[in-house]
């Protein structure tokens, strides 16, 4: 122990002899006069005072010095991956590396001389005790031995590591290059050999690719990475199953040891919506494992070629360009009526009631005027009402505000449209407009109010009209003030109800849209897109769902964090908040959450881990005690998929992470020999340890008290 001052001591010795003298003046003579030993022992009292409240100003400190004896840490790794479980030979992984870490607990030396510390780790990696090491499951679902090394790395970076002890069978398979992270590890490498060398029987099925989306009755690649070792150029069976159905079987030769083999097999989807198929390869004899033998995907299969029928009233330019930009995708098949005069007709005749049935979407042109066929007025009203098709009805001309009016209930008017004359007006995006998927086209990217701006004038001859509650104003036309013309009349609307989707567009000549961006950008598709878009919402019943649930992906594997996104809307397709939305999974294991709030109409949703198999989901969207949406899907977990994509012992990586870290593999059976061996040095680092004197409030303490005894004392004695 040693007393320390900021200061010269000298300085504090001075000052403590002025204090002595100046006390020796005060107490030589009192008034009253008191007894010697009582003025002796004020004058003590006023000396050891004042000469503390002096040696504050000195900042004393007191050192305490004593050596500390550590022990050098061994950090130990422990594998605690599912690739672990396999089998070699005569006995698993698993059993060989709970040998070798039992006789690691069990040395003396080991642990008398050294601190041994024990890190378990898979896709992640932490410390355990080592009592927990009996406890370990090695079912992690993955193997990133980077991310180990890094660990140990930072939580001993001040500590003296003599040596690091890995017990893994080197299938990492996440992560960094472990050889990159140990170039800047602090200490040597010694890996445990838990198996035998050599090759191993196994066949695995790699990466599967093909396409998210597909059509039923079309034909679709599927490709898939197969791997072997151990049969080379021998014959499998590689199938394609869907509900315990096989959809295709076909037999490959497998590759050499150790290589890839791309297989591609067709499949033709039959069934519409999210579809499941498993990819299996069957089992060799002698096989190291059959779990990696299988793989599954998702398609999303959408109907083949949506049918869309064109109904004009009369020919027109328009007519051209609609059919023009349909005619282009190979995903609609179109068929088409066009009335020359009012009773003679071009192309298809009208639909007959079943074939009414099979339109995926009607379009409407040049129906607002008094020529109309009776009979195309009658067919279009029988398919809306009775068989509740959609229908994209675009106005052209009108000639009358009956004409119109007469479609009040298909176009969900809320009064009888005002008219004038015809007159070229400039179209705007709504703020809704900017919101709908019918502009998300691939000229979206670019600014849809820049790109509305270079648009030539729509020709139209509406003044006034006027919607329901259900309809939302998507475009509008704005008219000349100074010609007084008016403004905001509604170009491009869409509307729901129930089961009827209807867009309709109120002006004329649409068509020199196209024209005059083609003249600028011959690759501009704007036109075509809105016209394709305005199609397939009108198709989809469940595109754009007001309430939109979505997993992080369709297959997970297991041990991993299930977590859910959700996107509400309104009507208009406003983003909506405020709302509280349920999850319900049910598949091998069950449960129900709670969705929380993120804000701008995003919510979350973890559920956690769950088993191995096939889950359906479904939630609900309530405002106060009301539900106002819903949404369901489907996912997959599978078991272990990363561990199995490697399942081979990697003694190569091993002994050359060793050789880097000037470490060596260690045989399991010479490992109580190796560790008898070892020679650890303990550490001794001088600790000091101080207190500072003049921040202890204790000093503070004793001072006043000092002071106020000498002056309680002189106080009663009535001494001035």
């Amino acid at each position: 122990m040693s007393l320390h001052f900021s200061y010269n001591i000298w300085f504090l010795i001075s000052g403590t002899l002025l204090i002595a003298g100046f006390s020796l003046w005060i107490y030589r003579t009192t008034t009253p006069q008191v007894g010697t030993l009582l003025r002796r022992f004020l004058m003590t009292i006023r000396i050891l005072s004042l000469f503390l409240l002096l040696s504050l100003f000195f900042e004393p400190q007191l050192q305490f010095h004593h050596n500390l004896v550590t022990k050098p840490i061994v950090p130990v790794l422990i594998d605690n991956s599912a690739s672990m479980q396999l089998k070699d030979e005569n006995s698993t992984r698993i059993s060989a590396a709970r040998n070798a870490l039992q006789i690691l607990k069990q040395n003396t030396y080991l642990n008398e001389y050294a601190d041994v510390q024990y890190l378990a780790f898979s896709d992640t990696a932490a410390l355990i005790d080592k009592n927990e090491i009996d406890s370990l499951k090695f079912n992690g679902d993955g193997t990133n031995l980077a991310k180990a090394l890094q660990t140990s790395s930072i939580l001993f970076q001040d500590k003296d590591i003599a040596a690091t002890v890995l017990v893994s069978d080197g299938a990492t398979n996440l992560g960094d290059d472990p050889a990159t992270t140990l170039e800047n590890y602090p200490a040597s490498l010694y890996p445990i050999q838990i198996a035998q060398k050599g090759l191993i029987n196994d066949i695995w099925i790699g990466e599967i690719i093909t396409n998210e989306i597909a059509y039923a009755g079309m034909k679709i690649p599927v490709e898939i990475y197969v791997r072997s070792n151990g049969y080379a150029n021998q014959q499998a069976k590689i199938k394609i199953i869907q509900h315990d159905r096989i959809v295709i079987e076909e037999t490959i030769t497998l590759p050499e040891n150790g290589l890839e083999k791309k297989v591609i097999l067709y499949l033709i989807p039959d069934v519409i919506g999210k579809q499941k198929y498993d990819v299996t390869i069957e089992e060799a004899p002698g096989e190291l494992t059959s779990q990696n033998n299988q793989r599954a995907f998702y398609l999303n299969v959408l109907k083949n070629k949506l049918k869309i029928y064109l109904l004009a009233a009369a020919p027109s330019p328009d007519v051209a360009f609609v059919r023009q930009a349909l005619a282009e995708n190979e995903n609609f098949s179109l068929q088409q009526t066009v009335a020359v005069t009012a009773s003679r007709f071009a192309s298809d005749k009208l639909p007959n009631e079943t074939e009414t049935e099979n339109l995926d979407c009607i379009i409407a042109i040049n129906f607002a005027r008094s020529n109309t066929p009776p009979t195309f007025q009658t067919w279009l009203e029988n398919a809306v009402r009775k068989h509740e098709k959609p229908v994209l009805f675009i106005t052209g001309f009108i000639d009358t505000p009956q004409s119109i009016w007469i479609y009040r209930d298909l176009l969900f008017l809320a009064n009888r449209p005002q008219l004038g004359q015809e007159t070229a007006m400039q179209a705007t995006l709504s703020e809704l407009g900017y919101l709908h998927p019918l502009f998300k086209t691939d000229e979206s990217g670019k600014n849809l109010a820049a790109l509305f701006e270079q648009l030539p004038p729509i020709f139209s001859n509406i003044r006034k009209i006027e919607f329901q509650s259900n309809t939302t104003i998507l475009t509008y036309l704005t008219g000349n003030r100074s010609a007084n013309l008016p403004t905001n009349v509604p170009l491009l609307t869409a509307a729901k109800a129930d089961q009827k989707r209807v867009i309709t567009i109120l002006g004329n000549n649409l068509w020199r849209w196209h024209m005059l961006l083609q003249r600028k950008d011959a690759e501009n598709t704007f036109y075509s897109d809105l016209i394709e878009n305005s199609v397939r919402w009108l198709a989809s019943r469940d595109e754009n769902k007001l309430l939109n649930v979505q997993p992080a992906g369709d297959i997970f594997r297991a041990g991993q964090q299930i977590n859910f996104n959700a996107q509400a809307y309104y009507d208009d397709y406003r983003v909506r908040e405020g709302l509280r939305i349920s999850l319900k999974i049910e598949g091998m294991q069950e449960g129900e959450f709670i969705f929380s709030e993120k804000g701008d109409g995003i919510y979350r949703c973890k559920a956690g881990m769950l088993s191995a198999g096939d889950y359906i989901y479904k939630a609900q969207a309530f405002a106060g005690d009301k539900e106002v949406s819903a949404d369901s899907g489907k996912f997959s977990i599978i078991p272990f998929q990363w561990e199995l994509q490697r399942t081979e012992y990697d003694s190569e990586l091993l002994e050359k992470l060793a050789h880097i870290s000037s470490g060596k593999v260690i045989a399991q059976d010479s490992l109580a020999i190796w560790l008898s061996n070892l020679h650890f040095n303990a550490k001794i680092v001088q600790n000091v340890d101080e207190i500072r004197i003049w921040q202890y409030w204790m000093t503070l303490v004793v001072i006043l008290i000092l002071l106020s005894l000498e002056w309680f004392l002189r106080k009663q004695k009535g001494m001035l």
